[in-house]
């Protein structure tokens, strides 16, 4: 894995981030910091590309309902519902396939509705299966639902950057990215 150059380092790269006044590093950005080192993130990353979400939420400390279990473990989230269990998994997987779930402690808060991931297809508007997070005894909770709310947490707040993986493909160097110097 390649570390970033810190803050106070020649060549650091800084950003303004949603919930921090002032510049940033790339790792800040990213959310690399004490509460999620740069080997945890790595793990994590890898867990979730490998298909092991499950193991990836319980390394950030993020619990998950009965139904989400079940849908990314490949099962059906009822016996009625079996035949959107194909399309409900495969969109369940490619969500975490993306996800940071690390950071996900930093958006949700005690006392907050649950937020909306992303659907995962299929039905009405009134009734739009999807993955919801959420604060739920002491940390992020990952919840299967069908809702209608219109409560949605912007991508930026739960995927990973697409930057950061084409850094660890090697496509990519962090000078080359765009923006604006400290």
């Amino acid at each position: 894995a390649r570390t970033l150059a810190g803050p106070h380092e020649p060549g650091a790269r800084t950003l303004a981030g949603p919930h921090e006044a002032g510049p940033r590093t790339l790792e800040q950005l990213w959310g690399i910091g004490p509460d999620a080192p740069a080997g945890l993130v790595e793990e994590v990353t890898d867990a979730l590309l490998a298909g092991r979400a499950l193991d990836a939420l319980a390394a950030c400390g993020v619990t998950v309902d009965r139904g989400t279990h079940r849908l990314l473990t490949g099962l059906p989230e009822s016996f009625e519902l079996r035949e959107w269990t194909d399309k409900w998994v495969t969109n369940a997987m490619n969500l975490m396939a993306k996800a940071a779930p690390w950071r996900w402690r930093d958006e949700v808060t005690p006392r907050q509705r649950a937020r909306r991931l992303d659907n995962l297809g299929g039905f009405n508007p009134n009734r739009r299966p999807g993955l919801f997070l959420e604060w739920h005894e002491g940390g992020p909770h990952v919840s299967f639902d069908q809702s209608a709310s219109p409560l949605v947490l912007p991508r930026v707040c739960w995927e990973r950057d697409v930057d950061r993986d084409l850094i660890r493909l090697g496509l990519l160097r962090p000078d080359q990215i765009p923006v604006s110097p400290s």
